[in-house]
């Protein structure tokens, strides 16, 4: 049995935390906020009575180390997988055209869906189904310096990138096609589309993430004894002879452990005193992506799904929660300087636009959320840096999306790292 310190309480120190625990080392998480969970967080909004996220995430039916998860720590609200693929995009005026599965004969139900996306000309569906199949055979992403390059070079029409291939890119990368990394958008659209009918299913949840997630991760650790710390910030790690001695926090002096978890963004990793240096520059001062969530509560609900994405707006994402609405800007980072009441009067101006109707819709209160560091970017820079990531140090290992996980920055991602980083000391 292995003594060992998670640093970080964000969704991959905890997966690392449930993962070293179920096999039988004596772990402890430590956590510089108030708070578990990282960047998927819930709070309380006192003005409406609402508990709502900081940001709105959507999953696939391809997140099968997030469910596995969920289930390792008993969550009694896992969600559930749509039966087949169903998602509304809205066009301007609340032109809606929907991508939809109709049966679960895969992969004849996915090509039907396709085919009657009646936003794209036959040509261009024609020309999506050979991009398809090509890619099937031969993947040849690795050629381009960014996703719209490699589409084009593909022959796709700029109707089909924007109506088809940019909402998926920037929803799941988070990243624009212009600087997004066509190898990640490849390994995207293969889960999507090439590895069964499950995979191409999307997957929402009536509860905050703080209840999916958090609640019943907090009550494996009392059920496991798993000592977690929150408020307390690692001011110093220290090395003797290429070994992880001793952490300093605001609180104690920790000697007494095997192998440290480091399990916090590069960000953090940077504003830690340490005698050596464990990460180049340039890993350390990896680009980040911002996703802004405008919440809506309103006393009248208007016509639209549980989810839809926009078309042709700087609006990427609409969720419906009954009489409070969550709008999802992807790659915001033009958004981080502007004031909260000019994004939400922009907001407003789109819905406008894409759905008439919310003209006669009172809004009684709205909330603005900025997420500056929601993900890496997911750029060609970045994904040969992940590739670089490797600890210097024996009895230290990296975890989060940021690391080498062959995802992109998302929850998947997440708690994937921690169980990697977990297996590494199982091994």
């Amino acid at each position: 049995m292995a003594k060992c310190i998670v640093i970080g309480g964000g969704l991959a120190g905890i997966s690392a935390t449930v993962y070293l625990s179920k096999i039988g080392n004596q772990v402890t998480l430590i956590e510089s906020s108030p708070k578990l969970g990282g960047r998927t967080y819930s709070l309380f909004d006192t003005k409406t009575n609402t508990e709502i996220d900081n940001g709105q995430h959507i999953m696939m039916g391809a997140y099968k180390h997030t469910f596995d998860f969920l289930k390792l720590i008993d969550a009694n609200s896992i969600p559930e997988y749509q039966t087949k693929m169903s998602v509304d995009f809205i066009g301007k005026g609340n032109n809606k055209f929907k991508l939809e599965a109709r049966n679960k004969l895969y992969p004849i139900n996915l090509a039907g869906a396709l085919f009657r996306f009646e936003v794209l000309s036959f040509k261009e569906k024609i020309s999506v189904f050979k991009f398809l199949i090509k890619l099937f055979i031969i993947n040849s992403s690795g050629k381009f310096k960014n996703v719209n390059d490699w589409l084009l070079n593909e022959h796709q029409t700029e109707n089909t990138i924007n109506m088809l291939w940019e909402p998926i890119c920037i929803g799941a990368l988070n990243t624009r096609i212009e600087d997004a990394s066509p190898i990640m958008f490849a390994v995207l659209i293969k889960e999507i589309f090439f590895k069964g009918n499950k995979n191409s299913t999307f997957v929402l949840t009536s509860k905050p993430l703080n209840r999916l997630f958090i609640e019943p991760s907090i009550n494996y650790f009392k059920a496991n004894d798993i000592e977690y710390h929150l408020s307390e910030k690692i001011v110093l790690l220290n090395f003797e002879n290429n070994i992880l001695k001793k952490i300093n926090t605001s609180k104690r002096e920790i000697t007494d452990f095997d192998f440290v978890i480091l399990a916090i963004p590069p960000y953090s990793i940077k504003q830690i005193n340490s005698n050596f240096k464990i990460l180049s520059d340039e890993i350390l001062n990896m680009d980040n992506s911002t996703i802004v969530t405008v919440h809506l509560w309103t006393k009248d609900s208007f016509n639209i799904d549980k989810f839809a994405g926009l078309l042709n707006s700087p609006i990427h994402w609409i969720f419906n929660n009954g009489n409070h609405y969550s709008v999802v800007i992807s790659s915001a980072d033009k958004l981080i300087e502007m004031d909260s009441e000019d994004i939400y009067k922009l907001v407003i101006n789109e819905l406008l636009l894409y759905f008439p109707e919310f003209e006669e819709i009172d809004i009684y209160d709205y909330k603005v959320i900025k997420e500056k560091r929601a993900t890496i970017k997911s750029n060609l820079t970045n994904e040969k840096l992940r590739e670089e990531i490797n600890s210097p140090i024996p009895n230290l290992i990296f975890a989060g999306d940021w690391t080498n996980t062959k995802l992109p920055g998302t929850i998947e991602g997440a708690i994937l790292s921690g169980k990697k980083a977990a297996e590494k000391i199982i091994c």
